[in-house]
């Protein structure tokens, strides 16, 4: 059993949110053996979706078709059910202007795409890790 399995005393949550199916796909192999994943492709789904689901962590592209990902971050940490959820932005935008806004809005982390699957377990696992001590 894992540190975090036994934190939670049950496989944490995971909500992705990505309007790129093949960039879903990617992180759900990623991630699905070590935590449940919920997906999302539109964000004015997110906030239902998390709201429903509770996730310990959501992973949130920038560039979405509906509504961009510092709005859908804005919303969360608006939002009283969903406000203490962690979101790491995971993006292609690689400006540090681009980071900054992610974390201004409410973020706790920022993962560039392509990412290094271990360097992005590890920044998962530590921020899913701090929520469930909390």
């Amino acid at each position: 059993m894992s540190v975090i399995t036994a934190l939670a005393d049950r496989r944490p949550k995971i909500l992705v949110v990505d309007d790129q199916p093949v960039n879903i796909m990617i992180l759900h192999e990623m991630l699905r053996p070590y935590y449940d994943v919920y997906m999302a492709t539109k964000g004015n789904e997110v906030v239902t979706t998390a709201t429903k689901t509770q996730p310990d962590l959501i992973l949130l592209d920038i560039v979405l078709n509906d509504i961009n990902g510092y709005e859908v971050c804005s919303h969360l940490k608006a939002d009283k059910s969903t406000k203490n959820i962690p979101v790491i932005f995971i993006s292609a935008k690689s400006e540090d202007e681009d980071e900054a806004t992610g974390l201004k809005v409410g973020a706790v982390d920022y993962i560039r795409k392509p990412f290094n699957t271990a360097i992005a377990l590890s920044r998962i696992e530590t921020h899913i890790t701090l929520k469930l001590q909390a």
